[in-house]
């Protein structure tokens, strides 16, 4: 019989051998995450490069597990070498994430420690899962902990309810049960057996998981009426990551991309006295989504303890999407920051919540690769790739369906900052410095995205019928804007960013309504608003019934009938509550 063993073959084979077992293990490394991130994600697809990073990652494992056996330190078959440099690519980032956590707190040696304990932690537990199975037994349960290693990973990454959280721990747990349960279930049913039911149990699985990917439940609070909706327009809410209300002005008034957008969106209320909830996403948006001020409905925090993470939004809160849903709407969200995580409680009413995570955010692998600078991170998926995705969920649909509300929140332009070569010379970005100069251009790209969202809703003809609104969830500070401000622990000065302060240039923000069938013209009103108002003002434009219990939120329907004059309502806003500073 010929050997099996690497041990006994020629020692060019058995480093070759090991080189090509390692290769494919990089990409089946590579399959079992990113079809971990597409049970509940919208990852984008691979990149040459990021495939050429997991096969390299893994012909180094392969490599080194031959030259283990060339040294008679380790012996195994074909199979068995594919399986540990799996399992080898696969721990690469549980490495990095312990050595990460321990270090922030106890420093570099310690972090190194811990990383030892981990490596010999997993060693020792592979070895133990070999030992209490066959030797033929022995390469499907070393997959078994690769697999785990990696879902425990996915699960965790990114997570803004913290890595170390209590829902996070009990997952981890659920997930090492899981692998147990498999590896004694490999024993009693004999490979073959096992490997069938496994993975019948896992499309099942994938299945339900893609189906209710990113799906938020409700919860519970607006039952649905049993109302079909019908009559009733569609609403469609673009909220804009970091957008300072002078920038965008002037992109609209100077720039070919911003009289475009203002051209497509046709009779609209351009509100020039918005101010944003709070500096920075989290709790902004949470406002824009119930009506309350940050202390009210509670997602206003972000600890810096790894164990706690973002707050949660309070039970009592009725969302936007609840309302929506209980009056017959389908409610879709296109989400592109990842602290906006349903977890968290934003996502409640949305019959879809999709999440479009950058290129590394959910790939624990390529996202320590990233972090290494051996591969380039996509830190954000662009405006464009969300106008795909809603034409492709607009496919089809006929009006006379249900009505929709649809939320996009857009990340341009957060940094980093991205170039986009495809935009024309600005004249008027000449003299800015080069920070300023890329942060307009960004907002040029928006101005033309937003534009090229309302033809897709002409094309589909539903803009007729569509209440529009464009905010957006925070402005930024450039240096020159002259504050420095000492901030965070180290109390180090800060000249630019958001998150810190209630400067004008972090809270004054652009707020655009449109009414279905638009207005006769452009109207400019100098209306005090706060995001609190929105919610009232697109539940009067539906014919919703918001809450009773809504703080100190109004309508601002009154401006925005096309037969108003444009100091036609009587109630104004006297003062706005800004809260909920990151620090």
């Amino acid at each position: 019989m010929a050997p099996s063993s690497l041990t006994r073959r020629h020692p060019l084979s058995r480093l070759t051998g090991g080189l090509a077992a390692g290769s494919l293990a990089g990409l089946a490394a590579f399959a079992v995450e990113w079809g971990l991130a597409w049970t509940t994600t919208s990852p984008p697809l691979p990149r040459v490069d990021e495939l050429a990073a997991y096969v390299a990652c893994g012909a180094v494992a392969g490599a080194l597990l031959g030259l283990a056996a060339l040294a008679g330190l380790w012996s195994g078959a074909p199979r068995a070498g594919f399986a540990s440099a799996l399992l080898a690519v696969l721990a690469l980032p549980f490495g990095e994430r312990v050595f990460r956590l321990v270090s922030a707190r106890l420093g570099w040696p310690a972090g190194l420690v811990a990383v030892a304990v981990a490596a010999a932690a997993v060693v020792l537990s592979t070895a133990l899962l070999c030992r209490v199975l066959p030797r033929g037994r022995r390469w499907p349960a070393v997959a078994v902990a690769a697999v785990t290693v990696a879902a425990v990973l996915a699960v965790n990454t990114g997570s803004p309810m913290g890595a170390l959280g209590p829902r996070a721990l009990a997952v981890d747990a659920a997930l090492v049960l899981a692998a147990l349960g498999t590896v004694f279930g490999l024993r009693r049913l004999g490979p073959r057996r096992f490997l069938l039911a496994a993975g019948v149990v896992t499309v099942v699985v994938v299945a339900v998981a893609r189906l209710g990917g990113g799906a938020a439940s409700s919860s519970g609070s607006l039952p649905a009426t049993g109302a079909s909706g019908a009559g009733r327009p569609d609403l469609l809410l673009v909220v804009v990551d970091t957008l300072r209300l002078d920038v965008f002005e002037r992109v609209v008034a100077e720039t070919e991309e911003g009289r475009a957008f203002r051209d497509e969106l046709g009779g609209a209320a351009w509100f020039d006295n918005a101010l944003a909830a709070a500096p920075w996403t989290v709790p902004s948006v949470g406002s824009i989504m119930t009506g309350l001020a940050p202390s009210e409905h509670g997602l206003g925090s972000r600890q810096s303890d790894v164990r706690r993470g973002i707050s949660r939004l309070v039970d009592g809160a009725a969302t936007l999407a609840e309302i929506a849903a209980g009056h017959g709407y389908e409610s879709l969200a296109l989400v592109t920051n990842p602290v906006l995580d349903p977890a968290t409680g934003i996502g409640r009413g949305f019959a879809s919540y999709r999440i479009l995570y950058d290129n590394a955010a959910k790939l624990p692998v390529l996202g320590t690769l990233a972090r290494w600078g051996l591969v380039e991170r996509l830190r954000y998926q662009p405006a464009s790739v969300v106008r795909e995705r809603l034409a492709a969920s607009l496919r089809g649909r006929s009006t006379p369906e249900r009505p929709l509300f649809v939320w996009l929140h857009l990340m341009e332009p957060h940094a980093p900052l991205l170039e986009h070569d495809d935009l024309a010379p600005d004249p008027a970005a000449r003299d800015l410095p080069a920070g300023e100069r890329l942060y307009r251009d960004e907002v040029r790209y928006l101005a033309r995205e937003l534009a090229a969202t309302v033809r897709l809703l002409k094309d589909r003809g539903r803009w007729e019928r569509t209440a529009f609104v464009l905010t957006s969830d925070h402005g930024e500070m450039f240096p020159t804007d002259g504050h420095h401000d000492a901030v965070g622990p180290s109390g180090e000065p800060k000249s630019h960013g958001h998150g810190h302060a209630l400067y004008g240039e972090l809270v004054r923000v652009p707020q655009i309504i449109r009414p279905p069938g638009g207005l006769l013209g452009t109207r400019r009103l100098d209306v005090l608003t706060t995001h609190a108002d929105l919610l009232p003002t697109l539940a009067d434009l539906a014919g919703l019934e918001p809450p009773a219990a809504a703080g100190g939120a109004y309508s601002l329907a009154p401006w925005l009938d096309p037969g108003a004059t444009p100091d036609g309502a009587t109630r104004r806003r006297r003062a706005a509550l800004l809260e909920a500073n990151c620090w």
